[in-house]
């Protein structure tokens, strides 16, 4: 499942190895501050912004994980994964696998790196 990896970056940005709706399957590097220009990828904007977040997490639940990784955007709200994912905290512990996850790319979520539904309190906004 190396194909299948979401690994959360400590302070910065998700670090994709899939496919990405609109984009060339291979590895990406995807906003969770909710900062970048150019979302749904990073831009290196949670520097400048002050985005802070250890991502060291929870296990949660470790199901079973199949097929083909795909992130879609969902407007003005979370990455929609669906297909088999495994993401991983930044020291590399899995934290969730299975079939389907919410990722936050607004930053404010309480549950990172899941998604809460905090972007539609804070009326977050993608192109």
């Amino acid at each position: 499942m190396a194909h299948n990896v979401i690994e959360v970056g400590a302070d910065g940005p998700y670090h994709a190895t899939c496919a990405v709706a609109e984009a060339a399957p291979g590895e990406v590097w995807l906003c969770r501050c909710g900062q970048s220009k150019n979302k749904p990828h990073c831009d290196g904007s949670h520097r400048a912004a002050g985005f802070t977040d250890p991502a060291t997490y929870t296990v949660g639940s470790l199901g079973e994980a199949s097929g083909d990784l795909v992130v879609k955007p969902a407007p003005n709200g979370p990455l929609l994964c669906s297909g088999g994912v495994e993401v991983r905290d930044a020291s590399g512990t899995v934290v969730f696998r299975g079939e389907k996850a919410a990722l936050c790319r607004c930053g404010a979520s309480t549950n990172k790196p899941f998604c809460d539904a905090t972007h539609r309190k804070l009326g977050f906004q993608a192109p």
